[in-house]
This record gives structure tokens, C-alpha cells and sequence, in this order.
């Protein structure tokens, strides 16, 4: 997403200026779900827990996978 923004012209500086340029150009639909995403990739980082792990993997299929996909088949069409 970063790259695509870039090659556009957009200078983004971070993972929230990307996810918010995408946005307000709409190359996303859904800007609170990125940003959300964002959020439990960090609080995921460095976790340990069996349990977290499970409900990140839940998270990732369920609510983040539909959101890349989408936007993997609008970059698709973009180049």
C-alpha cells in the first residue's frame, strides 16, 4: 500500500499517514478496520500466549483477510 501511494506521488511517512492517505483516496473502504489491524499487529508483536496467538489467527481469517483481499484485487487492477 505504502509503495502504491508512493508511486503515486503521496508521501507517507508511517503505517497511520499510509493507512489514511489510502483511505481518503479510497484505494480502502474500510480505514477503521486498517487502523484497527494496525493496533493488534503491535499489541501482537512480541506476545507469547498461546491463547492471544488463536485469537489473532481468528482475527486475521475473519475480519483483516476480506480487507486485503479486497485491496489486493483494486491494486491488480491499478497496475
Amino acid at each position: 500500500m505504502k509503495n502504491y501511494l508512493e508511486q503515486e506521488g503521496f508521501e507517507v511517512k508511517s503505517p497511520r499517514a499510509t493507512i489514511q492517505t489510502a483511505f481518503q483516496i479510497q484505494l480502502i473502504t474500510v480505514g477503521h478496520g486498517w487502523i484497527d489491524a494496525l493496533e493488534k499487529r503491535n499489541l501482537m508483536a512480541y506476545t507469547y500466549d498461546e491463547e492471544k496467538a488463536h485469537e489473532a489467527e481468528t482475527l486475521i481469517r475473519k475480519k483483516y483477510y476480506p480487507l486485503i483481499h479486497e485491496l489486493y484485487f483494486k491494486l491488480e487492477k491499478a497496475l
